[in-house]
C-alpha cells in the first residue's frame, strides 16, 4: 500500500464492503456516508450509517526510518430512531466486517476493539448511537 494514501486506501474499502452488503441493504438504511452530512442537524432519514477517516500513530521499526508499522481506528456509527434498529444495522455492519476482512488488502486483520451504545439529540430527534471502533496495523516502508 502507497504511504501516501493509507487512510483513503483503508477507508474506500471498508466504506464500499459496507456499501455493497446485502444484509445492510435488507436493514433499509437510508444512507450511508462518508464524514458527518452538512445537514446532519436537520437530518431526518435514518438508519444512517457515517464511515469516518481512520486515525492512528506510527512508530519506525528501522533504524534509518524507512520501515514504520501503524496502529490506526477507524470509527463507524450507526444512528437510528429505534433502539432496535440500531442494533440490527450495527449487527450488519459488524458481520460485513467480520466475514469479508480478509478482502481489505494492505493491513493486518482488522478487528472491533469497541462498541459504544448511548442516545443523541440531532435537531428535534432523539436518536440511538452505536459507535464501532475498528483497529488495524500497517507495516511497510516509506
Amino acid at each position: 500500500m502507497d504511504y501516501g494514501e493509507i487512510l483513503s486506501n483503508v477507508h474506500t474499502q471498508i466504506f464500499n464492503l459496507i456499501r455493497a452488503d446485502s444484509n445492510i441493504r435488507t436493514a433499509k438504511v437510508q444512507k450511508i456516508v462518508d464524514g458527518y452530512p452538512k445537514e446532519m442537524t436537520r437530518y431526518n432519514a435514518y438508519p444512517l450509517i457515517i464511515v469516518h477517516t481512520p486515525e492512528g500513530s506510527e512508530d519506525d521499526i528501522s533504524n534509518d526510518a524507512e520501515m514504520y508499522e501503524g496502529t490506526y481506528t477507524i470509527t463507524i456509527e450507526v444512528y437510528s430512531k429505534t433502539e432496535k434498529g440500531m442494533r440490527q444495522v450495527a449487527d450488519a455492519v459488524r458481520n460485513c466486517i467480520r466475514t469479508n476482512r480478509s478482502q481489505i488488502t494492505g493491513i493486518t486483520p482488522i478487528k472491533l476493539r469497541s462498541g459504544d451504545y448511548t442516545t443523541v439529540l440531532i435537531g428535534n430527534n432523539r436518536v440511538h448511537l452505536y459507535t464501532l471502533n475498528y483497529e488495524f496495523k500497517i507495516v511497510g516502508g516509506r
